[in-house]
């Protein structure tokens, strides 16, 4: 991949059509495929646009080793960017990494060039030092700010990172049914195996850790396999098993690399200091829903048999009986193959319900007490348990013995209704007290950090009753002189607000939260009532008018209409843009349900489908396609089963989800000497202050963003 990521290149996404005609992809077949060539998702190297070639940086020794053996081929690099470019305090020494002179590499003076092994070319080398040197005509204002003391332990390529595909889950398929050619016996021996099936698909994510060397890299997806199996007979005997290593931990993982796609647009700054998913603390992005699901109603608890092959088969499969009526539910997960081991019930009474789903055919209740007042939302993560509950607050439980859960911390609120958890933050909607944004990183003394008033512009009070966040990484802008402009990344709330509408606040900065104003998300008579936000990579058309690219959308149930002719509808809205939203086609009718909006994502190899479902909409729920934004989102199915549903939750297995909310590893490293952030680590980085002259939004009257600063659009032009 380094090979195509240099010259802007990746590999298509399974049904993406690509070749003559087709935008964002290579005219012609390169070793016989297409390829996405495109400025806005994939941009060359800047080495490369400049004309350099792989021997310009890399020596003989890089190439063909230098007679030791390594645990990986990096290891054996000696080229480094400081090679070239210096440090923050020196200029090159015009050598390597181990002290070899670098042939090519000339000082003239105050002025360095790298000689083309290949065309002869001189290629200006620009000094890191120079940048930071406010005596040098080469100053850098913006340069400074971020080469200092505190980022020495960053490789160069972690900040100007131009982009990185990810295919998170790559799905191989073993089938006994065929035969096939034994390339060491030239012989065909019984079973044919199917790879490369790649699942999820994205180009603007990052994963940032620790490599070999000790310094903070980008990661990239390595071993992302999971495996099916069928005997002889045809007969699926293993589904999409996920593997585990020697160690305990999950054999889905990510690894550091030099992703060979540097650009002189460095990252935004809050890329990495205000998003806890860049450390691999997980997305509501890349989860591969699994075979339960788990529902509450009037009769207890149920347990729902997936089947996304199918998913007019999917149906209630077993039931437990509780004492109080279910409110609220949780779902906690095994976090190496995403298998339900507990769920936890808050009642109407009070009572918090333990059950054990070892065998989710036959949960059994192991505890129940008394200990809430009004539960209304909860989260099982990271063995905590975060419970909004209503006018009870928030409460946090202990559940690393998720048998006996133990309470440890509370926090007094209006009325807790939603939550959603980008650790160290736990967001709230709290009813008519707004959104709130709480510190949850020592989860015996939760702290208030910010709140927003939703309807700032009026006043009325607050109706929040869902939140879900979304960070938005990043994205590549070409301009026409053929240069590259970096968009602003920001953390995005979207808060359902009941005849308010829809919300959305920027909490990148946690606790200057800014609310966003943004159209469309009123309806007539119109009642917000859940939320559900997801990033996808979109298939282009076939005869190349609409391009493939990366997307977020955000999925509504609006229960809507005169109040004798109620209908409940489930809107699409591409927010890639926040503040100019689009609707998608389509708005399908459900019939009833809680208002509750839950994410589907279910692979059907080679392809991937990404539904909704309306929660209690027909029983169990309604089934909604969305994974065609160009024809707009249609029903599927509707689950029948379980009448007066009141919460739904879905095994999920989170491809980008690394480590947990105490810091422990989910995911093994391949690479000897690499680790994850600690957590301690992870708090400092997301804790450090940000320089002032990041983008920022203009402010309307009452402080909410309505636009891009214009002030900041002149500097920029100067």
């Amino acid at each position: 991949s380094i090979g195509l990521h240099f010259r802007g290149m990746a590999q298509t996404v399974p049904g993406m059509p690509a070749g003559p005609q087709v935008p964002g992809t290579t005219d012609r077949p390169l070793n016989g495929v297409f390829y996405i060539r495109d400025d806005a998702l994939t941009p060359p190297d800047i080495h490369h646009q400049k004309g350099m070639h792989c021997i310009d940086c890399h020596t003989a020794r890089d190439v063909m080793g230098d007679g030791n053996i390594y645990p990986q081929m990096d290891f054996a690099v000696e080229i480094e960017c400081t090679s070239c470019h210096g440090t923050f305090d020196a200029v090159s020494n015009l050598t390597t990494a181990r002290g070899r002179r670098i042939s090519n590499l000339e000082r003239r003076g105050d002025a360095f060039f790298l000689v083309s092994k290949v065309t002869g070319k001189r290629h200006p080398v620009t000094q890191v030092k120079h940048l930071l040197d406010p005596k040098h005509p080469r100053y850098n204002k913006r340069a400074a700010s971020a080469m200092d003391g505190k980022h020495r332990r960053l490789e160069c390529y972690t900040c100007h990172n131009g982009w990185n595909v990810n295919f998170f889950g790559f799905h191989f398929d073993r089938n006994e049914q065929f035969t096939q050619l034994d390339l060491l016996s030239g012989q065909r021996t019984p079973g044919r195996v199917t790879t490369q099936e790649k699942v999820f698909a994205s180009f603007n994510q990052l994963r940032l850790g620790f490599n070999h060397e000790g310094m903070i890299a980008p990661y990239l997806v390595g071993f992302s396999t999971i495996g099916s199996a069928h005997d002889k007979h045809g007969k699926e005997i293993l589904h999409q098993a996920t593997p585990e290593t020697a160690a305990g931990l999950s054999g889905v993982t990510m690894v550091p690399h030099q992703m060979h796609t540097t650009r002189p647009e460095a990252r935004d700054c809050v890329e990495c200091h205000r998003s806890p998913v860049t450390y691999g603390l997980g997305s509501t992005n890349f989860r591969l829903t699994r075979e339960y699901g788990f529902a509450i109603g009037p009769t207890g608890l149920h347990t729902v048999a997936l089947d996304p092959q199918n998913p007019s088969n999917t149906r209630a499969v077993a039931n437990l009986a509780l004492a109080g009526e279910p409110r609220a539910l949780a779902v906690r997960l095994d976090p190496v193959h995403a298998r339900s081991t507990h769920a936890f019930v808050g009642c109407e009474d009070g009572t918090l319900s333990v059950v054990g789903l070892r065998s989710p055919v036959l949960p059994r209740e192991l505890q129940r007490k008394k200990v809430l007042a009004d539960p209304r939302r909860m989260i099982a993560q990271g063995g905590w348990l975060y419970v909004a509950d209503g006018v009870g607050g928030l409460r946090i439980f202990d559940i690393d013995k998720p048998s006996q859960p133990r309470p440890v911390g509370a926090l007094p609120t209006t009325e807790a209704q939603g939550l959603a958890l980008a650790y160290p933050w736990l967001l709230v909607a709290d009813g008519a007290g707004g959104l709130l944004v709480v510190d949850v990183a020592d989860p015996a003394r939760p702290k208030f950090v910010s709140s927003v008033d939703l309807n700032a512009e009026r006043a009325e009070p607050n109706e929040a009753r869902d939140v879900k966040l979304l960070f938005q990484y990043s994205r590549l802008h070409p301009r026409r002189d053929g240069t590259v402009q970096r968009g602003a990344a920001r953390h995005l709330a979207f808060v359902a607000c009941g005849l308010d509408g829809l919300r959305i606040v920027d909490i990148t900065e946690p606790s200057k939260p800014v609310l966003l104003r943004t159209p469309g998300f009123r309806f007539d008579r119109g009642d917000v009532r859940g939320v559900a936000v997801n990033t996808v990579f979109d298939i282009g058309s076939t005869g190349g008018g609409l391009k493939s690219q990366e997307r977020d959308y955000m999925y509504l149930y609006v229960d809507q209409g005169p109040q004798d002719q109620r209908q409940q509808r489930i809107y699409v809205f591409d927010v890639s843009d926040p503040l100019r939203p689009r609707r998608v086609n389509g708005s399908p009718r459900v019939y009833g349900g809680t208002g509750q909006v839950v994410l589907l994502r279910a692979y059907n190899a080679p392809f991937l489908q990404h539904f909704v479902v309306a929660a209690g909409a027909g029983g169990i729920g309604t089934l909604v396609d969305v994974s065609n934004n160009r024809t707009g989102a249609t029903v599927s199915t509707v689950w029948a089963g379980i009448e007066g549903l009141r919460d739904l939750q879905l095994e999920e297995f989170a491809f980008d989800r690394l480590v947990d909310e105490r810091g422990r590893w989910i995911k093994d490293i391949s690479h000897a000497g690499c680790r994850y952030l600690s957590r301690d680590e992870l708090l400092r980085v997301l804790r450090a202050p940000i320089p002032a002259d990041r983008p920022r939004y203009r402010t309307g009257r009452y402080g909410e963003g309505i636009g891009p600063d214009p002030a900041r659009r002149r500097r920029r032009r100067r």
